[in-house]
């Protein structure tokens, strides 16, 4: 006798969805993105959504949720294994937890990582201990404030300059993305994992505008200071009637009292005499 398939379970389409989006889920939460079970399971989704699917696929989508979640019986370097599903469980390693799921992944089922993902991985697990031992840095008023500065005063540059400082180019855009979730956090809008914050983002967030920053935190002119206004080849007369601010060009501003109007002049353009 010729071996007959078996027989496809009959259940509706959104019921099927809804239990392969749940299987999703599972995969996804033990950390087994990367096998080829869960890039099915994922594309049935995608489909379902749009059109029922094919006999074989729900055969065998249905015996992947029938299995439920998935696990590696006697991974391989069951240590190495422990320490990364440790090191996914810290406060402040968020950001890293597909990095880590892929390394247990791979460990668990006896691949070999290259010198670099190695490398990567030790960076991390250490990077996981310090949280572990010393806690998750949290940034004071001040280090806020250099964020928020060096943030408004990188509008200043250009693509040219940013490619030739490939490093504090990184650490605005990081700086960014984690102003841009405390923001979205105090409007209770869901924005994922809080991005990483460290000590050393925000002096190198610092480093990148020196000039704008010491002229922020230390104003070289106070409201209510008389002061002349640079304008061609004479200086005029303006007092002072505001903080700095930082303008939409990146560059520190003040609110100047000129000839009876109220002016907003660069910072570049007021001198004492």
């Amino acid at each position: 006798m010729k071996n007959q398939k078996t027989k496809v379970t009959r259940k509706s389409r959104d019921l099927r969805l809804s239990q392969a989006e749940e299987l999703k889920y599972l995969y996804e939460h033990s950390g087994h993105t990367y096998s080829r079970s869960y890039r099915f399971i994922s594309d049935m989704v995608i489909r379902l959504k749009r059109r029922d699917i094919t006999s074989g696929q729900k055969r065998y989508l249905d015996s992947l949720i029938e299995q439920g979640e998935p696990k590696i019986e006697n991974p391989s370097s069951p240590d190495e294994v422990a320490a990364l599903e440790a090191a996914m469980t810290v406060i402040g390693m968020e950001t890293h937890k597909e990095a880590l799921q892929s390394f247990r992944y791979k460990l668990a089922k006896g691949y070999d990582l290259s010198e670099r993902q190695i490398n990567f991985m030790n960076i991390l697990l250490e990077k996981a201990e310090d949280l572990r031992v010393n806690g998750k840095f949290v940034p004071t008023d001040e280090d806020i404030k250099i964020l928020v500065i060096g943030q408004a005063a990188a509008r200043g540059k250009n693509d040219w300059y940013w490619s030739h400082r490939q490093g504090q180019s990184r650490a605005i855009s990081k700086a960014s993305k984690w102003l841009d979730w405390q923001r979205a956090k105090a409007e209770d809008v869901e924005m994922g994992p809080e991005p990483e914050m460290s000590q050393w983002l925000v002096d190198k967030v610092a480093s990148t505008c020196k000039g704008t920053l010491s002229e922020m935190m230390y104003p070289k002119h106070t409201p209510g200071d008389m002061r002349y206004l640079r304008f061609m080849s004479s200086k005029i007369p303006c007092m002072i009637i505001g903080d700095p601010v930082i303008g939409i060009q990146g560059k520190v501003r003040y609110d100047c009292l000129v000839d009876g109007e109220i002016k907003q002049v660069s910072v570049e353009d007021i001198k004492k005499r």
